[in-house]
């Protein structure tokens, strides 16, 4: 049994096999007295839009260290018992033990360098979102210094400030600062931007010396044409590297945006298996074997941590007699973890529909590790004996799950 703590809930659990039933537990506390009032366990939601309808819970709050207990009642009749071992908090190693956990875990997906720690080589690593959003093909060029968004918001304020409004007495200032744009860095941005001020040159010098908006005589009517074609030259050029350039981003946008879809939806079991979203594996075993262990569920891909385990027991094994005396369920490491003992697997609580339980979690299950079931005594006299077996987990590594 694994230790809760006092002061913080406990939860109740179990499996009815069915929907909308009344199940009620009552709490027996560590002088063996009746703790509260009468608990009623409610239906889990979300196990039933899973389509895993019967699993019913609750939960009780001790109020003292010992050994507790819960007596579930269905129709007013006990069909089954759940134990629980309270004590103080966890020890200074223990807190340790799950420090260091978590910190492992944080490095080993690199997420400790997404806002305290400066990544070593500063560049994302190949084909994730964030290299897919920095850079337009495989080869990672991109530069701070010129491809940042800062620098960009820089290029185009710049732009949008010479442009905005052109007036007579602001063409001698744009030709000016055109003149002495960094061509080095931007040779395509400059090679219009030189067009441009080649032109407003050429303007400024027919221009000059006159006086007032007013256009007058044949000459007048020429810089009118000859204004006109120039402006339209420069919006045009102005227009199609501007949008040149928003297609670009553009482009590197809505490929990021379509991996990140592709890695939401990489299926079903990709983001059902996401670290930390809680998992369920059901399965059956037969009692009618020869005493020894069978293997329920192995740890794949990914380590996972355990939550719950039901043990159902579909036929009457209460009264066999010369074959099984009780089963158990645990790992099958060097350093078992035990989840039902034979204590709690005798066979006097083996009733037709009875349910034994644990749910002490958290208990770490490293991938190709085992959970299995223990006949001890022998076999069982039907046959079959079919027992149902759910466990509820979750990965502590995206991928991780029970087969």
């Amino acid at each position: 049994m694994g230790k809760f703590i006092v002061g913080q809930p406990i939860p109740i659990r179990y499996y009815q096999g069915v929907s909308g039933t009344t199940i009620e537990a009552t709490v027996i506390d560590e002088s063996d007295g009746i703790f509260g009032a009468e608990l009623t366990l409610v239906e889990n939601a979300v196990l039933l839009a899973a389509g895993f309808p019967g699993y019913y819970e609750n939960t009780f709050t001790p109020d003292a260290v010992g050994h507790w207990k819960a007596l579930i009642y269905y129709a007013g009749v006990k069909v089954g018992q759940v134990f629980y071992d309270v004590g103080g908090g966890l020890t200074l190693q223990e807190k340790a033990d799950v420090e260091a956990e978590a910190v492992d875990a944080l490095e080993s997906l690199d997420l400790d360098h997404l806002l305290k720690i400066a990544h070593p080589t500063g560049d994302p690593v190949a084909d994730t979102v964030l290299d897919l959003i920095m850079n337009k093909d495989g080869g990672q060029t991109f530069a701070r210094a010129t491809d940042s968004l800062e620098i960009i918001g820089e290029v185009v304020a710049a732009i949008l400030a010479d442009t905005v409004t052109i007036a007579w007495g602001d063409i001698t200032g744009i030709v000016n600062d055109i003149g002495v744009f960094p061509t080095a860095n931007y040779a395509t941005l400059a090679a219009y931007v030189e067009d441009i001020r080649t032109r407003l040159t050429d303007i400024l010098a027919d221009v000059t010396g006159i006086n007032g908006d007013a256009m007058r005589g044949t000459d007048g009517a020429a810089l009118a044409a000859s204004w006109t074609a120039g402006l339209a030259t420069i919006l045009g050029n102005f227009s199609a590297l501007r949008i040149g350039y928003l297609d670009q981003l553009d482009f590197a946008l809505q490929e990021a945006i379509a991996a990140i879809q592709t890695a939401v939806e990489g299926g079903t079991a990709a983001v059902n298996r996401v670290a930390g979203k809680p998992q369920v594996f059901a399965t059956t075993v037969d009692l009618h074997q020869a005493a020894g262990n069978y293997d329920i569920a192995t740890a794949t891909a990914q380590n996972v941590i355990i939550d719950s385990i039901v043990f159902v027991s579909r036929l009457d094994v209460s009264d066999d007699v010369g074959g099984i005396t009780a089963i158990t369920i645990q790992t099958d490491t060097t350093t078992e973890q035990e989840f039902i003992d034979n204590a709690i697997g005798a066979i006097a609580n083996l009733t037709a529909e009875a349910q034994v339980a644990w749910c002490d979690g958290p208990v770490l299950l490293k991938a190709t590790d085992k959970i299995q079931l223990t006949i001890e005594g022998g076999t069982a006299d039907a046959d079959p004996t079919t027992c149902d077996v759910v466990i509820t987990y979750h990965a502590v590594v995206n991928g991780g799950y029970l087969a």
